[in-house]
């Protein structure tokens, strides 16, 4: 059971359209914040038509429990209650097989839907407004009073954008750490002990019945395999990690996982991959609970001219390219990656009626399929070439599906070449996104789906008087200019520290966050006193100019204390940040191109 969520087809959009007829034949339309929006949508799940989420619901503290800032009940809170299993309680719901996850499926909708209209309506669209801080002056100067005929932007945490900041974050941590070294992906198994003992307290469920139970132990299994990576060292010292939970249709939640090293215990030689990695069928009679495990688990396929309707085959060949080559010893490629050992030793095993042999064995590590006995995927990756690819498939983001709808009532839409285009970030997040039961109970249950060890603090940059700002649309401009700190960014603060600090001049704008903490209330940088943190200065394009060359400089300069100091390279102070750059030999020739159009060809 998955839901599909799409833009609505009319040009207002006011959540969801529920209308209900009375006895009498009269038609009225609901909120779905009506106490029985859910008893009437599932009447064989509640018989008796009792409420549900409503607002303005109290918490229950119990005595000695401090009192919290909110006083109401949360809908995400509510739905969390309602999906817990009680032995004093009815088990009509619970047992609701498909329907109950419709039920969850739906909950998760209505509790997104109230987040996304927050945010429009109440936050974003009506009150606040984004716009440079010299557009803001300019604005004054031609006689714009009020702010709200300056700028306008809707933003979204969760959209795109979003997912690409996780990217660049990653990309932040392998700045400062260097290469990753891991790669593993580790999926649920709904055969787990754990599982199996919760469904049996009620007689004749399924996992697929339960998506509460599954994505519940999954979580505490992830926090298991995470400490054993973090904490006890179980791949020596590891000092960064990141991992993205992702929920494909008709499949078990998994996690894909990158690890880095210290640079001590990296296993560089291909004696100290095969270790930790193999990629062989074990003798069934030397290790055969392991046998079995490998045999469950860690076998492709089959694929290729024995099944091509396989769900990896792509023009008769399978994605994963499988089956791979033999190979008598473990070996390093040329572009990076890592052909393990599969040799040719007569050992098959039966799966779907065909004879599957080490070509078609995934990568696995012994340790941790014993310990977990699921699909645990581990991979040497410590070259260059593969980075960017792995940081992006791990922040691809959630599923989407395609599908076509057509309105026959034709509407023309009035045109004006004055009026700029609106980037609706909400629209299209919301467009064609593929929701499962696993994905929705795993929100629900508000586990997290991004990982980080360290934090990274990601750094605003901006040429002068080019910072972003955000106000009310109803403030008066010349209020909004007067406001103490406006113009007070994150680079101008780092700036001003080097004028106090002098240990604050032997660091970058990016090593910065290491040693100094930012109060964004404040605006001001402090000593860090606790923690470790990255800084990560945020992405800009090639083709933007002189904001992309100043970025270049942020990653070289230490000490700045104006913009003045960043365009001067050995006494000599140039005109643009361009020509700083020629003159530090920052990109004086091709050779970085060349670098990167040859990583995206692989």
């Amino acid at each position: 059971m998955a839901g599909l969520i799409i833009g609505d087809l009319g040009q207002f959009d006011k959540g969801r359209d529920i209308i209900v007829e009375y006895q009498t034949g009269k038609l009225k339309q609901i909120s779905d914040l009506h106490p029985t929006f859910m008893a009437i949508q599932y009447p064989i799940l509640f018989q008796y038509g009792k409420d549900g989420y409503k607002i303005n619901i109290l918490y229950q503290f119990d005595t000695g429990t401090g009192k919290m800032k909110r006083e109401f009940v949360t809908r995400r809170e509510y739905y969390c209650y309602m999906l817990q299993q009680r032995s004093t309680e009815s088990q009509l719901f619970i047992r609701g097989g498909i329907l109950l996850q419709q039920y969850i499926v739906d909950a998760f909708t209505s509790i997104e839907d109230e987040r996304l209209l927050y945010i429009r309506f109440k936050y974003q669209q009506e009150h606040y407004i984004s716009e440079i801080y010299k557009g803001v002056q300019n604005a004054f100067l031609h006689g714009d009073i009020s702010a709200n005929t300056i700028g306008k932007r809707i933003i979204l945490s969760g959209s795109p954008c979003y997912m690409i900041q996780h990217y660049h974050d990653a990309m932040a941590i392998c700045h400062s750490l260097g290469n990753h070294d891991l790669f593993i992906t580790f999926t649920c198994n709904k055969q787990w002990k754990e599982i199996c003992d919760a469904l049996n307290l009620i007689l004749g469920q399924r996992a697929e019945d339960r998506p509460d139970i599954v994505s519940r132990v999954f979580h505490m299994k992830l926090i298991e395999f995470m400490k054993d990576i973090k904490q006890e060292n179980y791949f020596d010292r590891a000092i960064g990690g990141i991992h993205t939970i992702e929920f494909q249709k008709k499949s078990l939640p998994h996690v894909h996982i990158i690890v880095w090293l210290h640079p001590n215990d990296k296993y560089s030689t291909t004696d100290d991959i095969n270790e930790i990695i193999c990629a062989e069928i074990l003798d069934k009679q030397l290790d055969p609970i392991l046998y079995n495990i490998v045999s469950t688990f860690m076998i492709h396929g089959p694929c290729g001219v024995t099944n091509p309707k396989a769900p990896y085959m792509r023009n008769q060949w399978c994605t994963k390219h499988f089956p791979k080559k033999y190979s008598s010893e473990i070996l390093i490629a040329d572009d990076g990656f890592v052909i393990y050992r599969r040799c040719d030793d007569n050992r098959t095993i039966v799966k779907e009626g065909v004879k599957l042999d080490n070509r078609f064995v995934v990568p696995y590590n012994k340790g941790l399929l014993l310990k977990y006995q699921a699909h645990v995927n581990v991979e040497w990756c410590n070259r260059s070439r593969s980075i960017k690819y792995l940081f992006k498939y791990i922040n691809k983001g959630p599923d989407r599906a395609r599908a076509m709808l057509h309105e026959n009532i034709d509407q023309v839409q009035p045109s004006s070449s004055a009026q700029s285009k609106v980037i609706d970030e909400i629209q299209t997040f919301l467009d064609c996104r593929y929701l499962t039961a696993y994905e929705s109970i795993w929100t629900i249950f508000d586990f997290d789906i991004h990982y980080k060890f360290h934090a990274v603090q990601n750094l605003t940059i901006h040429l002068p008087l080019m910072n972003n700002i955000i106000f009310q649309g109803d403030q008066n401009v010349d209020g909004l200019l007067h406001q103490l700190g406006i113009e007070k960014t994150m680079l101008t603060e780092w700036m001003s520290t080097n004028c106090t600090a002098e240990d604050a001049c032997q660091l970058t704008y990016a090593e910065f966050p290491s040693f100094w903490r930012w109060d964004g209330k404040n605006k001001f940088w402090f000593r860090r006193q606790r923690g470790e943190c990255i800084g990560g200065i945020s992405y800009v394009p090639s083709t933007v100019g002189e904001l992309y060359y100043l970025r270049l400089l942020l990653g070289h300069m230490k000490g700045p204390t104006n913009y003045i100091d960043i365009r001067t390279f050995n006494g000599i102070l140039y005109d643009s940040f361009q020509e700083t750059c020629n003159a530090m030999v920052l990109i004086d020739n091709d050779h970085e191109w060349h670098d990167a159009m040859d990583e995206a060809a692989t």
